[in-house]
């Protein structure tokens, strides 16, 4: 990975009451919801378009960040634009969901997107450090290069900031 990683750990709020998350919305992740859709299906390679491939992402990792046996954190150096998002697994927990999403957000394939002529991915690197998933998603000044890259930066930030006040993340 190009970026650093955080000298603190990257800030990890240890908690194991719920998530501050009244104001979520994902029908997917909520199945208290009306509009409980059930368990996530994996989609093939290279959706429609980058806005496709952006709310998959969101719904997968906001679902992950709402585990009990998951503790989020979001760390990005404003210098460089790059970002990273760190899942950090609890090891006693045997929840089925949990660990199919962390499989798919631990896959490369989650995170392509394909628009006109143009395709590429969200992330630029995905590894696990022990019990940690870490993303490191596509620097800003590249993201900027996309089809409506301005747009997506946006929206990429947008979730970050979410996750960073769902009260578990950083």
């Amino acid at each position: 990975m190009s970026a650093r990683w955080p000298k603190d750990g990257g800030g990890f709020i240890h908690r194991k009451d719920a998530a501050n998350d009244a104001g979520f919305t994902s029908s997917r992740a909520n199945p208290s919801g009306p509009h409980w859709q059930g368990p996530m299906k994996l989609r093939g390679v290279y959706p429609a378009d980058i806005g496709e491939a952006l709310g998959v992402a969101e719904d997968l990792w906001l679902r992950i960040a709402r585990q009990a046996a998951v503790r989020a954190a979001v760390w990005s150096d404003p210098s460089s634009g790059e970002r990273l998002l760190m899942f950090r697994f609890d090891g006693n927990a045997r929840e089925s969901e949990c660990c199919q999403l962390l499989a798919a957000a631990s896959s490369s394939e989650s995170y392509l997107w394909r628009q006109d002529d143009s395709r590429g991915s969200l992330v630029n690197d995905l590894q696990w450090q022990g019990d940690t998933l870490v993303i490191e998603l596509t620097a800003v000044r590249q993201m900027r290069r996309w089809p409506d890259g301005d747009a997506v930066n946006w929206q990429v930030q947008a979730v970050l900031n979410r996750m960073k006040t769902m009260g578990r993340a950083l």
